[in-house]
């Protein structure tokens, strides 16, 4: 090897070679410094700062743990709201095209009934939206988390009645 200091990041001298300490006068050679030195005084005290630190962000942890909760509960909450806001769009487009097809509003609310998941309550008004529109709303009742009231979700859809006899019905 040669006797060039190898170059680093800082300025290209050795991160090797020892380096003084501010206010000794000498090169950091004491056991702490790994070189076989002596320790720094000051260590003691970080480490009892350490420990402090340790436990502030315990305190902070357990601070912070039922605000994620919350938000977590929260999100779940609006997640099942938006998800009944899908069912009962889909659900009312169902019915007002069925109620367009055919003049019963028996067959409309079947419908509506049958494009939601099984054991799901709704309320389903079929009504007539002009002298050739036929409109259908949907309630669905969205049950939240830990006694939360209960939300409505309501959707509606119109359809233009189709002239004509009426198709068959179709299912069970």
């Amino acid at each position: 090897m040669t006797g060039r200091p190898r170059p680093s990041a800082r300025g290209g001298a050795d991160p090797t070679a020892s380096r003084a300490r501010p206010g000794t006068g000498r090169a950091g050679t004491g056991p702490g410094t790994g070189r076989g030195g002596t320790r720094p005084t000051g260590l003691c005290a970080c480490a009892a700062g350490a420990t402090a630190q340790r436990g502030a962000v315990t305190v902070e942890l357990v601070g912070i743990i039922p605000l994620l909760m919350a938000v977590t509960l929260a999100m779940v909450g609006l997640i099942a709201v938006a998800r009944d806001e899908v069912l009962a769009q889909g659900a009312a487009r169902e019915g007002a095209r069925e109620a367009a097809l055919a003049a019963d509003d028996a067959r409309a609310a079947a419908a509506v009934r049958a494009a939601l998941p099984p054991g799901r309550v709704a309320r389903v008004a079929v009504l007539p939206a002009g002298p050739d529109r036929v409109r259908v709303s949907v309630s669905l009742e969205t049950r939240l988390l830990f006694g939360v009231p209960p939300v409505d979700v309501r959707a509606e859809a119109v359809a233009l009645r189709e002239s004509g006899p009426s198709p068959p019905a179709v299912g069970p």
